[in-house]
């Protein structure tokens, strides 16, 4: 009987998606159950109230982590590990954008706990925006093909180059091509310096 009945009460057409204050994610399911495990670790059955603070808690939680969530792959989108650099201001301006959008993500899911306990969690999804910003500044930055143009390596590299066609051009006697290598190797040598 239990060959005959499984596929039935598992099939697609039986199985309906439950929600909570809309569809739940995986995300915001595990918000609840360590919201939950929380309330219920101790000896004693917690109070209404502490249960009713539990799943506001854990609807701000799930709230936050997909607010922050689509924040977070939009500016992998723009900026990164395989996309080209973006200049500093279509950065930031696409930085704001991102962030109002997952602003309005959160304050358009249904939480329970009112304005004054959920504005705790919109500043704490505010600070992670910004910590996860300064992330992909970094990111950024370290595809600036001229930031690494002015490593000191890339310098010495030029003074070696400019020494070496000094000598050929000055071998064969075409001085005006010498003088053009010795300003690479004395302006090569200042920028090391300084």
């Amino acid at each position: 009987q239990l060959r005959e009945i499984t596929p039935s009460v598992l099939s697609i057409d039986n199985l309906v998606v439950k929600s909570i204050n809309g569809e739940v994610t995986c995300r915001g399911l595990v918000e609840y159950f360590k919201a939950y495990t929380k309330i219920f670790q101790g000896e004693e059955l917690p109070q209404p109230k502490s249960i009713v603070l539990a799943t506001a808690e854990a609807n701000n939680l799930a709230a936050l982590a997909s607010a922050k969530d689509s924040y977070t792959k939009r500016m992998e989108l723009l900026c990164g590990g395989d996309t080209p650099y973006l200049a500093p201001r279509e950065l930031e301006k696409k930085h704001a954008e991102a962030k109002e959008t997952a602003l309005a993500i959160f304050h358009g899911t249904r939480k329970m706990g009112g304005i004054e306990f959920s504005k705790e969690y919109a500043e704490r999804l505010l600070k992670e925006i910004d910590e996860a910003f300064e992330n992909f500044e970094k990111l950024n930055d370290g595809k600036n093909i001229f930031n690494a143009a002015r490593t000191p390596a890339v310098f010495f590299t030029l003074v070696v180059l400019g020494y070496f066609l000094a000598t050929v051009f000055g071998s064969i006697g075409l001085v005006s091509f010498v003088r053009m290598c010795n300003l690479v190797i004395w302006s090569g040598l200042l920028d090391i310096v300084v």
